[in-house]
């Protein structure tokens, strides 16, 4: 009885283990995409001289007054995008 006791604390323990080391790996996760955010954002700035929530912006407005013409954009994009990944 005692024997099982043992196993399933020592299951107990590496299941909490593994679950903060996948905790910590999650947030290395995230950091690392933060960075590369913002390096994107900067470089899309020094590129266009606007900021990505300047493009945001227009393209909400884009798609707003021509949501139409906004899907077929998409579209295109879309097919164009997975012809270039095939």
């Amino acid at each position: 009885m005692s024997a099982r006791r043992s196993e399933s604390s020592r299951a107990m323990s590496a299941a909490q283990d593994l679950t903060g080391r996948s905790a910590e790996y999650v947030d290395e996760l995230a950091a690392q995409g933060r960075q590369l955010a913002e390096e994107v954002d900067r470089q899309l700035e020094r590129y266009t001289g606007r900021s990505s929530d300047a493009w945001l912006a227009q393209a909400s407005r884009m798609i707003a007054r021509h949501p139409w013409k906004a899907l077929g954009v998409a579209v295109v994009v879309a097919y164009i995008w997975g012809k270039l990944r095939a």
